[in-house]
């Protein structure tokens, strides 16, 4: 079941895919759908495959240690730099 789950997102991640793409002129669809593809792949190797020391105790716990931070980026990070896009002119953004 997770299985076709993992399908169907990649599914949609590719249609997402196709809409940014559109949105930034000097991209190309077929390999951002290769580096998505291949991202995906390295996560299916992680889990039961031969990348499994990926699951790494240490790695896991840094992990968790640094999610909240990712997050804290993420919320704070993108407003941040649109005000400062807006207020400084000549940025070249």
């Amino acid at each position: 079941m997770l299985w076709l789950l993992l399908g169907f997102a990649w599914c949609y991640a590719l249609t997402v895919l196709n809409d940014r793409v559109v949105a930034h002129p000097g991209t190309s669809w077929a390999v951002s759908a290769a580096v998505l593809t291949g991202c995906l792949c390295l996560l299916l190797l992680s889990g039961p495959g031969p990348l499994r020391t990926l699951r790494w105790r240490p790695l896991v716990y840094a992990g968790a240690l640094t999610y909240p931070f990712y997050l804290v980026h993420q919320s704070l990070g993108v407003p941040v730099t649109r005000g400062i896009i807006e207020s400084v002119t000549g940025i070249g953004l």
